[in-house]
């Protein structure tokens, strides 16, 4: 049966919202490696709901996303980052996503697999680890332009590239030193062998009609 205008139009716009997010992914990608994260927070929806559940905490509000990277990461402009900066090299891709645009077309939902490495010197001599990870987000369309809304990160393991992660400490929820004084309100999950790896940290979203109809569930 052939589809109707209308039909062809929203197919349009869903194919359309696949490759905007996931564009904007990868910019987000290039600019936490550069650390240019003015750029990064363009990205996001200015909203008071906005949230950004990383591994040491939860932040909330777009107020509260700014003061992540801006306080607690910080921005390659600033001098005290720039120094900082030295032999820093920070690199988390996105891989195999999973993204479902809702039916009205107003938000979006996806998750991605995250491997990279965290590199770091101190007088000259590097330290190398592999810091994999894991992204759950929403995403909302403003004026016809797609932004992030609220995004949980997940760590699954971090370890120097010369030793077995399964050798190192379970995460215990410090990675830097942060101002977020706000727990995670669903515990992190690390590796045990004599456990289950977890089915919904993230789960693939699934088809769905409108953002009422899921919620936030990262």
């Amino acid at each position: 049966m052939a589809m109707t205008l209308e039909e062809l139009n929203r197919a349009y716009e869903r194919l359309r919202a696949v490759r905007e997010i996931e564009n904007m992914m990868g910019r987000y990608s290039f600019f936490h490696t550069a650390m240019r994260h003015i750029d990064y927070l363009k990205l996001w929806s200015k909203r008071d709901d906005c949230i950004l559940d990383m591994p040491w905490g939860s932040y909330t509000g777009y107020q509260g996303v700014k003061t992540c990277y801006l306080e607690d990461h910080g921005d390659r402009s600033y001098p005290e980052t720039w120094e900082f900066m030295v032999g820093l090299f920070p690199m988390h891709t996105h891989t195999t996503g999973v993204i479902e645009v809702a039916g009205d077309l107003k938000t979006a939902r996806g998750c991605w697999l995250s491997p990279g490495e965290e590199t770091f010197a101190e007088n000259g001599e590097a330290a190398a680890t592999w810091a994999w990870s894991k992204i759950g987000a929403d995403f909302i369309q403003e004026d016809g332009v797609w932004k992030i809304w609220r995004m949980r990160v997940y760590p699954v393991f971090q370890a120097p590239y010369d030793t077995c992660w399964t050798d190192v400490p379970p995460y215990d929820g410090f990675m830097l030193e942060t101002t977020c004084d706000h727990p995670l309100e669903r515990p992190i999950w690390n590796y045990d062998p004599n456990g289950h790896y977890p089915e919904d940290q993230p789960a693939p979203p699934e088809a769905y009609e409108t953002y009422d109809d899921v919620g936030y569930t990262w």
